[in-house]
């Protein structure tokens, strides 16, 4: 089955009826459409969350059994990732950990109602975290320091015996929370900055220890496989993952019937002229009632 990638070029065309968020330079927004009836489009409301964050607040959205929509985002003020949601027509807030910096977060509803974070609490050296709310308090796991540099050829590894890259870690940043219809929760990331590679995080739901599984290796060393991951379940329970990197450097695709063998493939090819002008955020990927894979994307054309 292959995916679908829809690219949109210039002005986007939105549904009738969607939920975005918007990031100011200082505000924290929520855009809603409601829903209408007939083909009659609604007018779009928009509502202040936080306004006291900055720039970069790296946000995302979902919504509870009840309809409630909640939202994770990285404070930069406070340097701390938050949660936020609507309570009786009022915008809460509340303070789930520290972090140096993340270039995501990922937020998911729990099938026992609760909400639950992924995210990164450091831009180097920083680990892959998983907050999750019970009884009203949340609890902070360090799920992988990930590593700082893949030790692959003979050079890396023996430099990677005296300065210690791999025990540094560096993992995080990048990450996608999904839970399956077991109430189970998978992760996926990408594990380093420096050649990092696609991993994927399962909760064993009785000793809560956390499995990790490589998906896809940055074999050639041409970047940072897994930016970007964005990760969904199809009807069948099956893990579909949309991401960034590889060789060449691509939108690619994985998806398993077991989440330890992973199938693989190249979507498209993103931009890339050197480490520092590339492609490396904008994936997104959705599964339609057929469990046909949709993806969007970003891809940045740069002059040579």
């Amino acid at each position: 089955m292959k995916p679908i990638v829809e690219k949109t070029l210039g002005d986007a065309r939105l549904p009738a009826c969607a939920g975005i968020i918007i990031i100011g330079l200082s505000l924290l927004l929520l855009i809603v459409c409601p829903v209408m009836a007939g083909e009659s489009q609604g007018a779009w409301q928009i509502s202040t969350v936080d306004d006291s964050v900055l720039h970069s607040t790296y946000s995302s959205l979902a919504f509870d059994e009840s309809g409630a929509p909640h939202i994770a985002y990285l404070h930069n003020t406070t340097h701390s990732i938050k949660h936020a949601w609507l309570e009786r027509g009022n915008w809460q807030t509340e303070t789930i950990g520290p972090s140096a910096g993340t270039f995501t977060t990922s937020i998911a509803v729990g099938p026992d109602g609760n909400p639950a974070i992924s995210y990164g609490d450091g831009i180097f050296f920083g680990n892959l975290m998983f907050a999750n709310k019970s009884r009203g308090a949340w609890t902070n796991t360090l799920i992988t320091r990930g590593t700082f540099g893949s030790p692959r050829p003979e050079w890396w590894a023996a430099l990677d015996a005296i300065v210690k890259w791999g025990s540094l870690g560096d993992a995080g940043e990048w990450s996608s929370l999904a839970f399956d219809r077991s109430g189970i929760p998978h992760i996926a990331y990408n594990n380093g900055q420096v050649l990092g590679d696609l991993y994927y995080a399962t909760r064993d739901l009785t000793s809560n220890n956390w499995k990790l599984a490589l998906v896809d290796r940055d074999a050639n060393a041409t970047g940072d496989t897994g930016y970007s991951a964005s990760l969904r379940f199809d009807s069948a329970d099956h893990p579909h993952i949309t991401y960034i990197g590889g060789a060449p450097w691509s939108l690619r695709y994985a998806t398993s019937n077991d989440n330890v063998n992973w199938a693989l493939a190249q979507v498209d090819n993103v931009g890339r002229k050197n480490y520092y002008q590339r492609t490396y955020t904008g994936a997104s990927l959705a599964l339609d009632s057929g469990g046909i894979p949709h993806i969007s994307e970003n891809s940045e054309k740069f002059p040579l």
